[in-house]
C-alpha cells in the first residue's frame, strides 16, 4: 500500500512552511544478514536494506525479523532500489 506522508519542512527560500509528499511503501522483512538484508515492498519489488537505513539506529535493525512488516521511503540507487527510514510495524 503506497501511503502519502506530508511533512512541513522550513523553505529557505520563503518565510512561511511548505509541504512536500513522502510516499511511502509497506513490505515484508525478506532476508537479512549481518548488517544488510532485503525487504519484499508489496509492489513485488526487492529493496536493499542496510542497518544505517533505519528510522532510529542500528539497534531497531537487530530486533528486525524474517517476516516482519514494515514501511519505508523507497529510493533508487545507482545499484538498484534501496528502503531508507525504515520502521518495523508493531501489531
Amino acid at each position: 500500500m503506497l501511503t502519502g506522508v506530508t511533512e512541513n519542512y522550513q523553505d529557505d527560500s520563503s518565510e512561511s512552511p511548505s509541504e512536500t509528499q513522502i510516499l511511502t511503501v509497506s513490505g515484508k522483512v525478506k532476508e537479512l544478514r549481518v548488517d544488510w538484508g532485503f525487504i519484499e515492498g508489496e509492489d513485488g519489488r526487492d529493496y536493499f536494506l542496510y542497518c544505517k537505513s533505519m528510522a532510529r539506529d542500528s539497534c531497531a535493525f537487530r530486533a528486525l525479523k524474517v517476516g516482519d512488516d514494515v514501511n519505508f521511503v523507497p529510493t533508487m540507487t545507482p545499484k538498484g532500489p534501496r528502503a531508507e527510514n525504515v520502521r518495523r510495524i508493531v501489531k
